[in-house]
């Protein structure tokens, strides 16, 4: 295929935020040369354009550039960034969201958003962002994107590009084709996009253009990794706080939703994430506390911050092994897969009872039997950070089969002492994983 490759006669550069299927449809409209024969000419894989335009901009069965970043004049990087960082980005979505369901919100779209004025602008050339439910405001012109051609009100770049749509329909004109019979196409729409009204909202535009900001780096092609899991831990806290406070699709997000609706739940959404909206945070972290368990299973995604914050308001209803479990009076986190291991390691240094003089400490005046509790503690000790049962964190120490009592036991302290106690307890626990204990029990 790169022996056919040759030289185009015009550079057309891409543009920032460009998707590649809005490239290579603007390049082959440019050149007056039909898609197909555009790929085949710059040594695109066959069939690479006849797939829906999404798939081209995710760069789906293409794997290397080489040959039309040649042809195009450009280095193979030019190209790359056109469609890896984007590709990346839904790599990295479906792997965070799709355990808990919570993919709809953040997948790229099959059809494409846009802003009237950046098509006009820019002559056609489509930003591979307009694709995300999340962005919902143009960040050059402030206004709220248009998901439909206002006359036939059908989405755009949704389905395969017809080779004749790039010779013959007028630029920034919708390419939405009617139904004929079974399998056939009739008449494109034609309409002009760029007359669309788009619709304006200073106020929801600068608090959603704020948010799409910070989750940018996701989509960036020079951003470092530990920028794009920033991003996404801003994209994963907005989108559960947007879900908690409401909203008529489950997540409070839906992709079928007019922007401006999606604009609206973002923006109340965002000014909770950055602490202008209190009341609502505290309403997002404790309106769900019939669901069983510490948090839902869609918190899972959540940033480590995000999840303290639910975690400390979320205090005072939790047990007193699940208090322990995420570490609620010091350092609040989602117990980790490594809980057990780290548990085990930890019980290393623990003896079959709590040391003499931290029961001295600890042992509540009331309510609960001394001995019972230095037992009970020294084996409470290996709860901080693991998700799995008592039993199995029990099991192999010299507390097997106390699980029960443990928990019983606990839960006579009375409330007045229980915050004192869970505290020394937990940071004894994190003192002994960072820095060892004196007497390895399990060797003795």
């Amino acid at each position: 295929m790169s022996a056919c490759v040759r030289t185009l006669p015009i550079r057309l550069e891409p543009l920032p935020g460009e998707s590649l299927d809005g490239w290579l449809f603007a390049y082959a409209a440019r050149l007056d040369t039909p898609l197909t024969e555009f790929a085949a000419t710059t040594g695109l894989p066959r069939g690479f354009v006849r797939q829906t335009p999404r798939s081209i901009a995710l760069g789906k069965s293409l794997n290397s550039c080489a040959g039309i970043a040649r042809a195009a004049g450009m280095g193979g990087d030019s190209v790359d960034r056109l469609w890896r960082p984007f590709a990346r980005y839904a790599k990295a979505v479906r792997s965070r969201f799709d355990p808990p369901g919570m993919l709809r919100p953040v997948v790229p779209m099959g059809w494409s958003r846009f802003c009237p004025a950046c098509l006009s602008a820019c002559g056609d050339r489509w930003k591979v962002a307009w694709r995300l439910v999340w962005h919902t405001t143009c960040d050059v012109h402030g206004c709220l994107l248009i998901d439909a051609c206002p006359v036939c009100d059908r989405h755009q770049r949704e389905h395969p590009f017809v080779t004749s749509d790039v010779t013959l329909r007028p630029p920034c004109a919708c390419s939405t084709r009617s139904a004929i019979g079974t399998g056939r196409l009739g008449q494109a729409c034609g309409h002009d996009l760029t007359s669309a009204p788009a619709p304006t909202d200073a106020d929801v535009g600068r608090r959603t253009l704020a948010f799409q900001a910070a989750v940018a780096p996701a989509l960036g092609a020079d951003a470092g990794a530990a920028a794009r899991r920033q991003a996404l831990d801003v994209l994963a806290d907005v989108l559960l706080i947007a879900a908690g406070l409401g909203g008529d699709a489950p997540l409070g997000v839906q992709p079928l939703a007019k922007p401006a609706d999606v604009a609206q739940v973002l923006a109340r959404a965002w000014d909770c994430y950055v602490g202008d909206a209190e009341g609502d945070m505290v309403r997002v972290v404790t309106g769900d506390m019939q669901i069983p368990g510490v948090l839902p299973r869609a918190w899972s995604v959540a940033s480590q911050s995000l999840t303290a914050r639910a975690i400390v308001a979320r205090d005072g209803s939790m047990s007193l092994t699940d208090r322990l479990r995420w570490r609620s009076m010091t350092t609040p986190g989602r117990p980790t897969s490594r809980g057990l291991e780290v548990a085990r390691r930890r019980g290393r240094y623990l003896p079959e009872a709590l040391w003499a003089d931290w029961a001295v400490r600890l042992t509540p005046a009331t309510g609960v039997d001394a001995k019972s509790f230095r037992v009970v503690a020294a084996a409470a000790l290996l709860l901080p950070g693991t998700p799995r049962p008592l039993e199995t964190v029990l099991r192999g120490t010299p507390h097997e089969g106390r699980g029960r009592k443990v928990f019983h036991v606990l839960a006579m302290v009375a409330p007045t002492d229980a915050t004192a106690v869970l505290r020394a307890l937990t940071e004894i626990a994190d003192g002994l994983d960072s820095l060892g204990g004196v007497i390895d029990y399990q060797r003795r």
